[in-house]
């Protein structure tokens, strides 16, 4: 309980101070690319980012458990079977 408190505690703090930084400056991001650009705060632009990975990571793993999924289904049905007969 005493761990959990002070977890909470410190992203309490991180927060803070997280929230302290983006109030002195939101920063300015400027991507450009030919005729295209994109000009964002910093903190959308980390926001963005994150979400990206996030989702990027997501559909990763997503795939990867589809792909096994036959094999994995495969060992489950056998072994039902296998215990069913018993």
């Amino acid at each position: 309980m005493k761990f959990r408190l002070l977890i909470l505690l410190v992203f309490l703090l991180l927060g803070a101070l997280l929230g302290h930084y983006m109030m002195q400056g939101s920063g300015y991001v400027l991507i450009s690319f030919g005729h295209w650009s994109f000009e964002s705060s910093l903190w959308v632009f980390a926001l963005m980012l994150f979400a990206t990975m996030a989702t990027l990571y997501g559909a990763v793993n997503l795939s990867i458990t589809l792909i096994k999924s036959p094999s994995a289904f495969k060992g489950w049905s056998q072994q039902r079977n296998i215990n069913s007969a018993i």
